[in-house]
C-alpha cells in the first residue's frame, strides 16, 4: 500500500519519449494499427454527422490528428506539473519530433498552440486580459533568462510552453475545446476543398 500511495519521480525525457513512441506515433499492438483503427472511427463519425466528410482523405486526417495530440499532451502536461517543467517539456517535444524526422508535426502543433492561446484571454475583460498577458511575460522572461545561463538554445518551444500557461480555467469551462475545435474544423473543410 505504501508503494502506491508514495509518489513517483518521473523521467521527463523518458516518460514522453516512451509515451509518444506507443501512444502517438506508433500505436500498434499485436499486429494491429491503432492509429488507423482511431483515425476510421474519427472519420467515420464526422461522416454520420456530415456525409461531406465520406471525402477526407484517411492519412491527412491520421496526420492531423498526431499533431492535435502532441499538443494536447503538451497542454495536459502543464495542467499536471505546472509551469516549472512547461519549457522543459516544449524543448523535448520539439527535439523529439525533430529526430524523427516529424518536423511536420512540430510545425503543425503552432496552429493549435495559438488556439489554446487565444482561449485563455478571449472574452476577459481589459484588466484580467492584461493581468494574463502580463503574467506570461514574466514568465518568459524568467524562461529565457534561465535558457541563456544553462546555454539552452531560444527558440519557440519558450513560446509555445508559455501560451499553455494559465490555461487551466479555460479548458474547465470548455473555451480551450471550443478553439481547438473551430481551428481542426476549419483545416478539415479546407482538405475536403482541395480535393
Amino acid at each position: 500500500m505504501s508503494f502506491l500511495s508514495k509518489k513517483q519521480e518521473i523521467d521527463l525525457q523518458h516518460f514522453c519519449h516512451d509515451f509518444y513512441d506507443k501512444h502517438i506515433l506508433y500505436q500498434a499492438d499485436k499486429g494491429v494499427d491503432l492509429i488507423k483503427i482511431h483515425t476510421d472511427s474519427v472519420k467515420k463519425a464526422l461522416t454520420e454527422a456530415d456525409n461531406v466528410f465520406a471525402d477526407i482523405d484517411s492519412e491527412k486526417l491520421k496526420n492531423e490528428l498526431t499533431i492535435l495530440l502532441f499538443e494536447l499532451f503538451a497542454l495536459a502536461w502543464v495542467h499536471k506539473f505546472g509551469d516549472k517543467l512547461a519549457v522543459v517539456q516544449s524543448v523535448f517535444t520539439k527535439k523529439y519530433l525533430h529526430e524523427k524526422g516529424r518536423d511536420d508535426i512540430w510545425d503543425g502543433m503552432e496552429k493549435y498552440n495559438g488556439a489554446v492561446s487565444h482561449s485563455v484571454t478571449v472574452g476577459l475583460g481589459d484588466i484580467n486580459r492584461n493581468f494574463i498577458i502580463r503574467a506570461r511575460m514574466n514568465v518568459a522572461d524568467i524562461y529565457i533568462a534561465n535558457a541563456e545561463k544553462n546555454g539552452v538554445t531560444i527558440d519557440e518551444s519558450i513560446g509555445r510552453a508559455v501560451n499553455r500557461l494559465l490555461s487551466e480555467k479555460a479548458w474547465k469551462n470548455d473555451r480551450t475545446v471550443y478553439f481547438l475545435r473551430q481551428y481542426w474544423g476549419t483545416l478539415v473543410q479546407i482538405q475536403l476543398d482541395i480535393e
